[in-house]
């Protein structure tokens, strides 16, 4: 990948010219970031953040802001949690007391 730049003499008392002197500049990316004196150009190497990791993400986040603010929420909604945290519970405990069973046998 290569890059033109034009630079231009502004320097004071130098007459100007119309003529453009072009550099060219050869991209390399390399693992380790060092800034060298010379006349290197930066690149950012930009990795956007896929859509179903955004969505995911703020799918977290107002989990996250719901579950603080379950002392708000209706009795209905709050027993029913309960009752599917207890489900789970016995769903989890059901796994495990299968595990130790072929373990014990």
């Amino acid at each position: 990948m290569q890059i033109f730049f034009e630079q231009q003499d502004d320097s004071p008392g130098t007459p100007k010219k119309k003529k453009e002197v072009k550099k060219k500049f050869k991209l390399e990316p390399h693992e380790d970031q060092l800034f060298l004196d010379g006349n290197e150009v930066y690149v950012w190497i930009y990795d956007p953040v896929h859509f179903k990791t955004f969505a995911m993400g703020l799918i977290l986040v107002i989990a996250v802001i719901a579950a603080t603010l379950f002392p708000l929420w209706p009795a209905e909604m709050r027993v029913g949690v309960y009752y599917l945290s207890v489900a789970a519970g016995c769903f989890v405990a059901s796994i495990l007391l299968l595990a130790v069973g072929k373990q014990i046998r």
